[in-house]
């Protein structure tokens, strides 16, 4: 359902959630209705706003939206399980056939491609780009100061109040609804020794 457009999308959503609860064969499936069909009642509200010619929360809408499409595309896996390839139990719950995602995975280890030094205790790390990943978990280590976890839903992560002339060393892995990926090995780096370090210093 993600190439729907918002409306379309939200009337055959409903149909999916009405369906599911009305079949005792996926009481079981996650996500469950009951936590999907509110999202669906907020993203109908923003819906309406946009209709109305207010875009105050346009962006929030978007966000739901990805989240919903993620949400559905997990229900349909979860049907696909309970079902165990019974076709016409997936079509009782509103799925069809063709609607059936590829299964999502992990994401891939993570992999520190560089770290670049900007000054005055501020860094920038560039991540390899993960398939399969909603967001990066990149962590530190070293001196008190230094030590935080910090999230990112893009592969490149501005840092700043880096302690200096002290080894830190880094790692970072890729999280998704199925879960966190591999934690890619320690990288070590000296803010006050080097301006880039890692696989693609030289590049």
């Amino acid at each position: 359902m993600r190439r729907l457009g918002n409306g379309k999308f939200l009337i055959e959503a409903r149909k999916v959630q009405n369906r599911l609860t009305s079949a005792p064969v996926f009481s079981a499936v996650q996500p469950q209705p009951t936590t999907v069909s509110p999202m669906l009642d907020q993203l109908e509200h923003y819906i309406n706003q946009s209709s109305e010619k207010d875009y105050r929360n346009a962006a929030s809408c978007a966000v739901l939206r990805r989240e919903l499409d993620i949400m559905l595309a997990d229900q349909c896996e979860s049907v696909n399980y309970i079902a165990q390839g019974d076709v016409g139990a997936l079509e009782l719950s509103g799925f069809k056939l063709n609607k059936i995602p590829t299964p999502r995975h992990e994401p891939e280890q993570g992999v520190i491609k560089k770290i670049t030094d900007k000054g005055s205790g501020t860094a920038i790390f560039f991540l390899k780009a993960l398939l399969f990943c909603t967001y990066y978990e990149l962590e530190l280590e070293g001196v008190e100061e230094a030590k935080r976890t910090i999230t990112a839903t893009v592969s490149k992560i501005k840092v700043a109040d880096l302690p200096q002339g002290v080894v830190l060393k880094a790692r970072v892995r890729g999280f998704n609804s199925r879960g966190e990926g591999v934690w890619s090995p320690w990288v070590e780096f000296d803010l006050s020794l080097t301006t880039t370090v890692g696989a693609e210093a030289n590049d």
